[in-house]
């Protein structure tokens, strides 16, 4: 988080630890409860939430308190709308991003601004400027504020002047085919490029400008290359320019 504070997600709970650290703090959850939502927030701390509950705003220290206890307006929108979230992202405008998946049909994107107001965006097979899927893994903002989501069939960066999403290929053939991308992951370059990583397809190195693209795979004659097509989270270094988890 921003306070160099490290948070993990686990199938039995969260730990956290402080960079440069060998401690890990355990912090309370019901039994075998996974966090699935983890996030920096702006006020320091992060926001965690398991599948299809309400985010809470945790602090290092032990504090807690639900999305509804640190913005009222927000979280009866939440409830209201009854949303799935797997990731959240709070922007730097005060907007909070809700990635959904499609369980008991309640996927798509949640948009709730600062005054409560909330706009949910669903897939439309008949409209590109949709968001490409309802089954929505990442909600990312990159070093501009600009909003980008990683859905199980592809990448797509949020337009607030149109209210519509722009669709990124990111598949080497999928122009060419009906196939779709499983993006699980969004993280910024040192150089305004992105890097994106795909399910089954490595990591890719995207210009958001030009649309260029390079792609990194397993190779089994070099040994610097990735270990596995199978890349489910990204963490660029915030001390190391360049550097990627």
């Amino acid at each position: 988080d921003r306070e160099g504070v490290l948070w993990f997600g686990t199938s039995r709970g969260l730990r956290t630890v402080r960079s440069g650290w060998a401690v890990f703090r355990s912090h309370a959850l019901p039994p075998l409860v996974a966090a699935t939502v983890l996030a920096p927030a702006r006020q320091g701390g992060a926001w965690m939430g398991t599948l299809c509950s309400e985010p809470s705003l945790l602090h290092p220290s032990g504090e807690t308190r639900t999305l509804t206890e640190g913005n009222p307006a927000v979280g009866a929108a939440y409830g209201r709308v009854g949303h799935c979230s797997m990731d959240v992202v709070e922007a730097t405008d005060g907007t909070f991003w809700f990635a959904g998946w499609p369980e008991d049909r309640r996927g798509g994107l949640l948009k709730i601004a600062a005054s409560g107001e909330a706009t949910l965006y669903r897939a439309d097979a008949s409209d590109p400027s949709a968001i490409p899927n309802d089954a929505m893994r990442h909600v990312h903002e990159d070093s501009q504020g600009r909003i980008w989501v990683a859905s199980e069939a592809g990448l797509a960066r949020y337009d607030p002047e149109a209210d519509a999403f722009v669709r990124y290929p990111i598949g080497p053939d999928e122009q060419a085919t009906s196939e779709r991308p499983s993006i699980w992951a969004i993280e910024d370059g040192p150089d305004g490029r992105l890097w994106v990583s795909v399910y089954g397809g490595g990591l890719v190195y995207l210009d958001p400008q030009s649309g260029e693209r390079a792609y990194h795979y397993p190779d089994p004659d070099v040994a610097t290359s990735l270990s596995s097509p199978n890349v489910t989270g990204i963490h660029a270094s915030r001390q190391e320019a360049g550097v990627l988890w």
